[in-house]
Order: C-alpha cells, then sequence, then structure tokens
C-alpha cells in the first residue's frame, strides 16, 4: 500500500477525509482517493463492500457529484472468501452525467499493482468496473489494505 500513500502525499493539496476510512486530494481536475479497509472483509462472506458517500468536483455545475468505492469478488464468486484475496474495484457516480463532464480517466492501486489509466464515460455507466481492475492480494497479517484511486477529469467542451 506504500504506492498509494505516496501518491496522495505528492499531491500539491492536503489529503482531506471525505468519508469514513476515504481521504481525497484535488488539484486541477484530477482527483486522488485512497480507500482504506479492514483486510478482514477480503476474508467475509460479504457479497461485496461499499464505502459510505463522498462527493468528487466535475466542474461546470457539478461541483459535488456523490460518489461511492465498491470492492465485489472477483468474476463468478459469490463472496469474498470464496474469491481467496481476488476483487474487483469498482466506481460509481449517482447522477447522470453530461457528456462534456462525464469523461475521465481512471488509474487504481493496491500495493505495488497498478492498473490503468483507462478512459470511462459515466455519460454511458454511471459504474466504472473495468475488467483491469481485478487484483489479487495476500491475505496474510496486514489489518488494513489501501485501494487508491486517480480520476482525471477530461471535458470536452
Amino acid at each position: 500500500s506504500g504506492n498509494c500513500f505516496v501518491s496522495l502525499l505528492r499531491s500539491t493539496t492536503v489529503p482531506r477525509l471525505v468519508a469514513r476510512n476515504v481521504l481525497l486530494s484535488s488539484l486541477s481536475g484530477t482527483s486522488r482517493l485512497r480507500w482504506t479497509i479492514d483486510s478482514s472483509v477480503l476474508k467475509s462472506s460479504l457479497p461485496c463492500h461499499v464505502s459510505p458517500f463522498f462527493v468528487l468536483d466535475y466542474g461546470e455545475g457539478f461541483r459535488e457529484v456523490p460518489c461511492k468505492l465498491i470492492l465485489c469478488p472477483a468474476k463468478g464468486v459469490r463472496c469474498f472468501r470464496g474469491a481467496r484475496g481476488s476483487f474487483q474495484a469498482q466506481l460509481k457516480c449517482e447522477p447522470d452525467l453530461p457528456t462534456h463532464v462525464g469523461n475521465v480517466s481512471v488509474s487504481v492501486a493496491v500495493g505495488d499493482a497498478l492498473r490503468g489509466p483507462f478512459c470511462h464515460s459515466f455519460t454511458s455507466a454511471a459504474l466504472c468496473c473495468h475488467p483491469d481492475l481485478e487484483f489479487s492480494v495476500d491475505l496474510g497479517d496486514e489489518a488494513f489494505l489501501d485501494v487508491c484511486w486517480e480520476i482525471v477529469h477530461r471535458s470536452t467542451s
């Protein structure tokens, strides 16, 4: 989880707590999120784990877009216990966003594993669940796990 934290610290803005266990830093169209979860979640019988709502600033009249982060067991598995440390990271933005603000570039890091960047349109789909956002972690002695997101807003106006 070291890479996630370094990415947040490199930001020129101070990360702030925007929801329980969710840190956010934003600067000029780029948002960086770090969601710290209890690793026992990945050993549980839960079908998914959802962060509290937080807001992202998409500009142009969309300054407080409610979003949440979601972890789901690896594809085809019903609960985290059965997935044995494999999961998919997802981001959901609640309202429908117009094309000129809904296009983003997304990267996700879990520990030393980095996925992305890749493009997503929240105009086309409220849920960003790219197939490459699947991760596998060792469920050893770590008490907490950081899932870090970088979202770059790509205005089309």
